[in-house]
């Protein structure tokens, strides 16, 4: 197999108006001369144990050099959970060759919802002219 250089980021944006367990993540990595080696597609796989079980999250057809590749994927996590996923990414060939997985990137979500008030008092107030 080909073996690829991708270095995978992670950040976080919060499109208001989703629902509360849906979240975007904007994946970004770079790649060795994906021309020379034949690239055609580049792969994001997901778990939610360290290391193993991966499962693919979407596939993005490469389609230009670039000096870094970008994709959001869209996950659902639990509703008042803090939650922790894996991500990995690969390079794909048109022989459907896929190279070793890249670096783990580690997402913590939180989706927490957060701690009442406290002391909370209503008091009626007399107003005097």
């Amino acid at each position: 197999m080909k073996r690829t250089w991708i270095t995978l980021l992670i950040f976080f944006i919060f499109i208001p108006g989703a629902m509360a367990a849906d979240k975007i993540i904007e994946f970004t990595w770079q790649h060795t001369d994906p021309v020379a080696q034949g690239v055609t597609a580049f792969k994001v796989y997901m778990s939610s144990e360290p290391g193993a079980n991966y499962n693919l999250l979407f596939e993005l057809p490469f389609e230009t050099v670039e000096e870094t590749y970008t994709a959001d994927g869209t996950i659902t996590v639990p509703d008042n959970s803090e939650t922790t996923r894996y991500f990995v990414a690969t390079a794909v060939d048109a022989q459907g060759n896929e190279s070793d997985l890249s670096n783990e990137a580690t997402v913590v979500i939180d989706n927490l919802s957060p701690g009442e008030p406290i002391t909370f008092k209503a008091v009626i107030k007399v107003i005097t002219q």
